[in-house]
């Protein structure tokens, strides 16, 4: 007391040096000191100290601006923020920053328990983190499959304030284009568009607007590491920002957040902050912000809010006219909002949107004489049916079609924004990052993949991978080598855990002619483990590119297990072991339709579920024999790991007398003797 309990670390001392991987820079004397890892040689550490404060400014003048550039598969890294050294991080929400020295009332404690006149003083002057990447005064610039990481701010400023940007100029980001790019393991937040100062809602140059800025189908997660008030994308006053097809999570803060001023930037103020004493130090607007036609769609936010408060999945700020979010799923975000329109808030209209596991689904901040309402919500889907907007609350809100689910079984419509929020088809390779370049990565719908040593993990939520009896699903997520299969091949995994989230999640080894072509691609097998009905040996019987047939074992063979499909020619076998040694097969040999020369082999798993599951694997192992097969009668050969077995009728090799026999069957490596 009179504080208010919470979290408080100090940190680069030498003195905290106790724990491997810590380390400590004396800045007195430019010494680096480490406490190394258990077995780490130190005479082979690669140890990299960032100074630059920024790798690429982007930018001309108001008359001249910077045109026609792009940048494409290129990793950016390696930035250190050197002002908070200096003068500390007062934060202000999503990188806005109070700088400089500013009066303060000697009874603070008491007088600016709620609004304080010297600190509104400050509130114009606030500054902006700067970015790594800057782009200001610049028009149709575009950024496409790259990678942000390790990096000590914020990692792509779009259009920030001038005090942002390394040229001095600010604002005035015109038709930029950011697409299948990553950003992970930064210090800040992923983008930020727009600036927070007087220029950047009322220009006093209408070039200054900022204006059709494009993000869609990027992965942003494990960000705000250090500035944890960040979100992953913020986008301030612009107009025309389309915002789409994207998946944020990981963070510690809001995912997507639109707006900002707190509405008393609007037409008229806000009589909040008239209250305050804000206008002393600014006008009251009499005309509208460039905050205008911002559509938010299709985008995936799940696993936020992990340590800050107060924040949600969408989070908005001030009127924003023409604005929509419109089929974004979110999920899992510790309890706080679904939508949170916050102070000021108006103008906004969400439509068809989905939270699961969310809190307060829709919440406006209507606290006081703020401006916040004039909001649309129509047809979303929630589990949760807690909601402060209504249409009631006198705040001119309307909300219609709202469906709360109780049960876990998600209208269709709904479970179509689920399956198709997020990274787009031709995108998700980028949600691979954590597997390793010698195997790829896809699903077919918004999933995660990860890779530790010889285990994979795979999560998603994926209807199903079945195509008979009413079905057309193609749904999954998969960890695979392109074009390994060949005749020959065996591919083997061990499923270690599989989650249950339906007694048909599915979780094995797959061979098709192409795994990243769902609902299409023939030459299509698996051999599965599901939680209730055993291992299942299924395949595409008419090369339309869903399986439609099966063969089950006992429904007690459960995870952990291993399987194994083998190519022979244009036939399929399947296997299941349950110590990795002795093999039983699934049913019988299959021929397979259109079957490719050269197939991808891998894992696959489907939730069979619109809650997500996810399945661990190792041991997984894909060989091609050395050895070919020939007959000389009708027979069989077929190879499974090491055992090769021949079945055949021949009467003999043999010639003696009247006999001239020499019928066989023979498994071979040709020249090899």
């Amino acid at each position: 007391s009179p504080f208010r309990a919470g979290p408080l670390y100090i940190e680069n001392a030498y003195e905290f040096l106790d724990t491997a991987g810590e380390w400590y820079l004396d800045t007195a004397t430019g010494t680096l000191y480490y406490k190394p890892l258990t077995g780490q040689d130190m005479s082979e550490a690669d140890v990299e100290v960032p100074r630059l404060e920024s790798l690429i400014s982007v930018g001309g003048t108001y008359s001249s601006p910077a045109t026609h550039i792009a940048f494409s598969g290129l990793q950016f890294s390696g930035t250190s923020w050197l002002d908070p050294t200096d003068h500390g991080y007062a934060s202000q929400q999503t990188g806005a920053y109070l700088s400089g020295t500013w009066d303060r009332p000697s009874d603070a404690l008491t007088s600016c328990q709620s609004g304080c006149r010297l600190f509104e003083a400050a509130r114009p002057h606030w500054k902006q983190m700067p970015s790594a990447v800057q782009v200001s005064a610049a028009d149709h610039i575009t950024f496409t499959g790259n990678r942000f990481t390790q990096l000590g701010q914020n990692s792509l400023g779009i259009g920030n304030d001038a005090n942002a940007h390394t040229t001095g100029v600010g604002l005035s980001a015109r038709s930029i284009t950011v697409t299948g790019n990553v950003f992970t393991q930064d210090a800040g937040g992923g983008i930020a568009v727009g600036g927070v100062r007087a220029d950047a809602h009322h220009p006093s140059d209408r070039r200054m607007t900022n204006r059709d800025i494009t993000l869609t189908n990027n992965l942003i997660h494990d960000v705000a590491l250090e500035y944890r008030d960040m979100s992953a994308i913020l986008v301030t006053y612009v107009t025309g920002a389309t915002i789409s097809h994207n998946e944020v999570y990981n963070l510690p803060y809001s995912g997507l957040t639109i707006g900002y001023g707190w509405g008393a930037n609007d037409i008229g103020g806000s009589q909040d902050y008239t209250n305050r004493g804000l206008y002393n130090y600014q006008p009251v607007y009499t005309t509208a912000t460039t905050a205008a036609n911002n559509h938010v769609t299709d985008n995936y936010i799940h696993d936020l809010m992990q340590q800050m408060t107060d924040g949600g999945c969408l989070y908005t700020l001030s009127a924003s006219p023409g604005s929509t979010f419109e089929r974004n799923y979110c999920h899992s975000n510790n309890g706080w909002f679904g939508f949170y329109h916050d102070e000021g808030s108006r103008d906004f209209t969400d439509t068809n949107n989905v939270f699961r596991n969310t809190g307060e689904w829709g919440h406006e901040n209507s606290n006081a004489t703020n401006n916040t309402g004039g909001l649309t919500l129509i047809d979303n889907w929630t589990n949760n049916s807690h909601a402060n907007i209504t249409n009631t609350n006198g705040r001119g809100d309307v909300v219609s079609g709202t469906v709360v689910v109780t049960d876990g079984n998600w209208p269709s419509a709904a479970k179509t924004v689920m399956n198709k929020a997020g990274i787009q088809p031709l995108f998700r390779p980028l949600t691979t990052a954590p597997v390793s370049s010698t195997y790829s990565a896809y699903s077919s719908i918004p999933a995660n993949t990860g890779q530790h040593g010889g285990h994979f993990t795979i999560t998603d939520a994926g209807k199903d991978i079945w195509g008979a009896g009413g079905q057309r699903d193609d749904e999954y997520g998969t960890v695979f080598r392109n074009g390994a299969a060949v005749d020959g091949t065996w591919v083997t995994a061990r499923v270690d855990s599989l989650d249950k989230t339906s007694g048909w999640a599915k979780a094995g080894v797959v061979l098709r002619n192409d795994l990243t072509d769902d609902g299409s691609s023939a030459g299509y097998a698996a051999v599965v483990v599901t939680p209730n009905n055993g291992v299942s040996f299924q395949r595409d019987s008419d090369a339309d590119g869903y399986l439609d047939r099966l063969t089950n074992t006992a429904a007690t063979v459960k995870a952990p297990v291993w399987l194994r499909l083998t190519r022979t020619a244009t036939q399929v076998s399947a296997y299941y072991s349950t110590d990795g040694s002795t093999f039983t097969q699934v049913g019988s040999k299959v021929t397979l339709p259109s079957m490719a020369n050269t197939q991808d082999a891998g894992v696959i798993h489907s939730a069979h579920s619109t809650t997500a599951g996810s399945a661990t694997f190792s041991n997984l192992r894909i060989v091609t024999s050395p050895y070919k097969a020939y007959s000389s009668i009708p027979a069989a050969v077929s190879q499974s790991g090491g055992v090769t077995s021949l079945t055949g009728a021949g009467i003999d090799v043999w010639r003696s007398g009247t006999a001239y026999d020499d019928e066989y069957s023979a498994a071979y490596r040709t020249g090899a003797a």
